[in-house]
C-alpha cells in the first residue's frame, strides 16, 4: 500500500483487490476484507502504524467504486502530467516484456478465427434442426463445447498470444475438441436437411 501510495499523485489511492484464479468465493473474499480493514483501523487507532504511513499522518480503508474514486482525484485539484510518448512496450517485472501481441502464436490466432467463424454458421445450422424431440439446455447441446471454447479463448491471454505455452496448448484442445463435436453435428443435421446423409464436414 505505501509503495503504490509512493508511485501515486494526491491522498486517495485505489486499493484494487482480486487476481487471475482468485476471489471465487465472494463471501469469504469480503468477510477478509472486512477482518483486515478493521485490523488496520484497530492497529492505527492503538498508534502502531504511525512509521508505517509513510507522508500520510493517517488512513481510511473502505469499499468506493470507480466513480467515486475519478470524483476524489478530480476533487484534489491535481496537475497531471501529460504523457506523449508510447506506452508499450510494458514491463512488469525486469526482463518481463509484454509485446508482440499482434504477431506471437499466429496458429492460435487463426484458429481463433475459423472457430469463431464455424461456431456463427453451426448456431444457423442448429436453428433450422428440426428433429429434436425435446428443448436442450445450452449445456446439452452439440456446439456447446465449441461456444464454450470460443468464450475461454478470447481471454486477453488467449487471443493475444501472452499465455504460456501449456495454456495455449489447452486453448487449442479446446477449440479442436469443440470444432470436432459441432462439425459432426452440423453435417448430420445438413445431411438430413439436404438427403445426403453421408455429407462431411472438414
Amino acid at each position: 500500500m505505501i509503495t503504490q501510495a509512493a508511485q501515486t499523485r494526491g491522498n486517495n489511492i485505489m486499493l484494487t483487490m482480486g487476481s487471475d484464479f482468485q476471489y471465487e468465493n465472494a463471501y469469504e473474499s469480503f468477510r477478509s476484507m472486512d477482518a483486515l480493514w478493521e485490523g488496520i483501523s484497530s492497529f492505527q487507532n492503538a498508534g502502531k502504524l504511525e512509521n508505517a504511513l509513510g507522508h500520510f499522518k493517517s488512513i481510511n480503508i473502505f469499499y468506493s467504486s470507480p466513480e467515486k474514486y475519478a470524483r476524489a482525484k478530480y476533487d484534489e485539484n491535481i496537475l497531471w502530467e501529460v504523457k506523449s510518448d508510447d506506452f508499450m512496450p510494458y514491463s512488469d517485472c525486469k526482463h518481463c516484456f509484454w509485446t508482440g501481441y499482434f504477431t506471437s502464436r499466429a496458429s492460435l490466432k487463426r484458429l481463433e478465427r475459423a472457430g469463431s467463424s464455424f461456431l456463427h454458421a453451426a448456431r444457423q445450422i442448429e436453428a433450422m434442426d428440426d428433429d429434436t424431440d425435446k428443448l436442450m439446455s445450452n449445456t446439452e447441446s452439440d456446439i456447446f463445447d465449441l461456444d464454450d471454447a470460443m468464450g475461454v479463448i478470447q481471454h486477453h491471454d488467449g487471443v493475444t498470444g501472452t499465455s504460456k505455452q501449456h495454456v495455449a496448448y489447452d486453448y487449442a484442445k479446446r477449440v479442436t475438441r469443440g470444432f470436432q463435436r459441432a462439425s459432426t453435428y452440423a453435417a448430420k443435421v445438413l445431411g438430413r436437411l439436404l438427403g445426403n446423409p453421408d455429407i462431411e464436414l472438414k
